[in-house]
């Protein structure tokens, strides 16, 4: 159902990524019959750029 992964898509979409059907298209809302297709979250997080130095003590 929609309402399953509503709230997990928000925050997703916070974070920078989104949620896709099968076919790369965002997942919409508010269809006839509320059932999800097969859907993937993804992200782009730049890993390398988050990394911290911490000093050798």
């Amino acid at each position: 159902m929609e309402w399953n992964i509503a709230a997990g898509h928000a925050l997703i979409k916070a974070g920078g990524g989104n949620i896709l059907d099968t076919h790369g298209q965002e997942i919409t809302y508010g269809k006839e019959n509320f059932a999800n297709p097969n859907f993937l979250p993804v992200v782009n997080i730049d890993w390398k750029g988050r990394q911290k130095c911490h000093p050798a003590t």
